[in-house]
Parts: C-alpha cells; sequence; structure tokens
C-alpha cells in the first residue's frame, strides 16, 4: 500500500485541489480503525459460530429423544410391544416388552383371566370391534397365543399401560410448579402391577434388539 507522502506527490503532479495531505491521513487512519473493528469482529464471530455449532451437535441427540418421547407418549408414534408369559411374585401374568430411552421394558399386563376379561368388557363398551366376546376365561398361553385377534388386542391394552407409565416418567422429567403435596402418588398395589423394569443390559443398536426380539418372539409368541 503506498504512503501518505506519495499518494501526496501523486495528487499534486495532477493538479489536484481541496483534498489535502491531513485529510489524506486521517480518512487512512479511520479505514485502518474500521478494518481493525471488522476484523475482530469476524474473528469472534467464527468462534461464536464453532461454539454454537458445537452446541448444536449437543443438543440434537435430546431434541430427537424429546420429539420421539412426544410421539409416543401422545400416540403419533407406533409402539412395538412384544407378548411374554411369565411368572412374577410366585404368579404368572402376560407382560409386554419394549424397548424405550435405551433399555428394554416391561409392562405387566395381568393375568390371562384377568386380561380377557377387560377384553370382554372393552368389547362391550365398542373399543373393540373385531372380536366376539370370549367365553373361555381358561385359556392356556398356548392357545391364547394362537389366536392372533386376541394377541392384537393384549397389545393393545399392553401399549395404553404403557403410554400411562411413560406420561407418569415425563411428569416427573418435567415437573410443573405445583406442590409436591398436590401431585398424585401411585399407591404400593399400583407400582407393582404397572410398573416397568429396565433390564440391566443397555441398547447398543436397533438392529441387535431386532435380532433379539426375533429370538425370544419365537420362543414366546
Amino acid at each position: 500500500m503506498k504512503t501518505i507522502d506519495e499518494i501526496n506527490r501523486e495528487f499534486e503532479t495532477i493538479g489536484v485541489r481541496g483534498i489535502t495531505p491531513a485529510l489524506v491521513e486521517q480518512l487512512l487512519e479511520m479505514m485502518e480503525s474500521e478494518r481493525s473493528r471488522l476484523e475482530k469482529k469476524l474473528v469472534k464471530s467464527r468462534g461464536l459460530a464453532e461454539k454454537y455449532q458445537s452446541e448444536a451437535k449437543t443438543i440434537e441427540p435430546g431434541l430427537r429423544a424429546l420429539q420421539d418421547d412426544l410421539e409416543r407418549a401422545f400416540g403419533t408414534k407406533k409402539i412395538n410391544i412384544y407378548l411374554l408369559h411369565k411368572k412374577s411374585g410366585g404368579s404368572t401374568y402376560i407382560k409386554g416388552r419394549c424397548w424405550w430411552n435405551g433399555k428394554q421394558r416391561e409392562v405387566q399386563i395381568g393375568s390371562i383371566r384377568a386380561v380377557l376379561t377387560r377384553i370382554n368388557q372393552m368389547i362391550a363398551d365398542g373399543a373393540i370391534d373385531y372380536l366376539q366376546p370370549v367365553d373361555d376365561l381358561g385359556l392356556t398361553w398356548e392357545q391364547l397365543r394362537g389366536q392372533q385377534p386376541l394377541v392384537r388386542a393384549i397389545r393393545e391394552i399392553g401399549k395404553i399401560k404403557f403410554r400411562k407409565y411413560l406420561i407418569r416418567q415425563l411428569l416427573l422429567e418435567y415437573p410443573s410448579h405445583e406442590n409436591e403435596s398436590d401431585r398424585v402418588k401411585e399407591t404400593p398395589a399400583e407400582l407393582d402391577s404397572e410398573q416397568l423394569v429396565a433390564a440391566d443390559m443397555n441398547i447398543q443398536d436397533d438392529t441387535s434388539g431386532n435380532n433379539w426380539y426375533e429370538q425370544w418372539g419365537k420362543e414366546n409368541l
């Protein structure tokens, strides 16, 4: 870049008037100052951009998980429930197994007799329109799982129970400002019959989960 003296000599050579050496020096100083300001601002903006990009990468997984919970809790996302028949506390119950929040969960649906009684009531109420009332409440697990309409109805009950649990868990995660004493508390009996139990093994990926379910699905349903 030319010096101020060089610029002034050029102006004198062609007879430029009205632009004094002082004005040229002042303009140069002002522009240099503005360039320095913009360079600092650019460095700062780039630093902020990198910071916010890093924050965005951190936020994205949480946002996806929140969206998944919203869709599961309020019925817009399909909930896959896999049925099995197992002993719990000395009695045998139908349970529903699914994945949520990176872990295997089980929801207790009820004994075969209790579940069939519930299905008959749902049929009477019009909540189920693809089944006739079940006359034999003493069906075995082998007999029951061979009737796909019944299996479908039991899965629907399992989904409702899972959604109820999920909403209760989300209420704990996103509490309102109401007093602790005003919150709805579950009785021990409710916890025993409807609590979901997380398995010890975390999910590694969807494929491993699907393979696992395929294996026990052949054995249990």
